[in-house]
């Protein structure tokens, strides 16, 4: 079993087949997950609907669209969707996990970067012309 978290998901199972690991991060619409995928075992990345807007409808809507946005996307620098799910109520994105650290906390630790360093990573961001989920790999 996994740790105990103030995070009320931490440690729950949704949809019969994803345990939730840990708290990722949280934005104004949802919360981001790590997760096991149970049947094969790998990392996945669960983005669930905020608990505050689970019971607005109009939430909801935009939530799903955005899953059916996401899943069209193809492009090696945007993360991959796996699946939309619903459980009890709760609607979350399935998501590939990508290991690595967040661009930000890799400029806060790292400080001011030579052109020779920023130039990479920029190219990288710029390959996709608009800001869904870039992957984005740091030395």
């Amino acid at each position: 079993m996994y740790a105990l978290s103030t995070e009320p998901l931490v440690g729950q199972t949704l949809a019969t087949k994803y345990a939730i690991r840990r708290l990722i991060g949280r934005g104004g619409v949802g919360v981001v997950y790590l997760a096991s995928e149970l049947e094969s075992g790998r990392d996945v990345v669960l983005k669930c609907l905020a608990e505050h807007w689970l019971h607005d409808p109009e939430a909801v809507a935009r939530f799903e669209r955005e899953a059916r946005r996401l899943d069209s996307l193809r492009h090696p620098n945007i993360v991959s969707m796996l699946g939309f799910e619903k459980d009890a109520g709760r609607a979350f994105l399935v998501m590939e996990y990508v290991r690595g650290r967040p661009l930000s906390e890799y400029m806060a630790t790292r400080g001011s970067s030579t052109l020779e360093e920023s130039v990479p990573i920029a190219a990288q961001i710029l390959k996709v012309s608009f800001s869904l989920s870039p992957r984005v790999t740091f030395p």
